[in-house]
């Protein structure tokens, strides 16, 4: 569970498909609300599944507020050479 601006989220995965590991989706769920909404993840290369979401809110090294976020991207919905472990970050503000 995330704490931001004073509200709770989670991600959460979901698969639009049983079996179909293309499919595989992240959502932002809303403990206020109990709405989960659909991420908008873009990599490079166009990978489409994402899996085994994490997010932390942390200062970064510059004392600057961050979000860490953490994926599995499955080889069924990978771009070429995108398939495995994917971290990025994002300042707040």
């Amino acid at each position: 569970m995330l704490r931001f601006r004073g509200f709770h989220y989670g991600v959460v995965e979901g698969q639009y498909a049983k079996g179909d590991f293309r499919s595989w989706r992240t959502f932002l769920y809303d403990y206020q609300t109990g709405n989960a909404d659909r991420t908008s993840i873009r990599t490079h290369g166009g990978s489409t599944a994402f899996a085994n979401p994490t997010a932390t809110v942390l200062r970064a090294p510059g004392g600057r507020p961050a979000a860490v976020f953490t994926l599995f991207i499955p080889s069924e919905g990978a771009a070429p050479r995108e398939a495995g472990s994917l971290i990025y970050f994002h300042y707040l503000k």
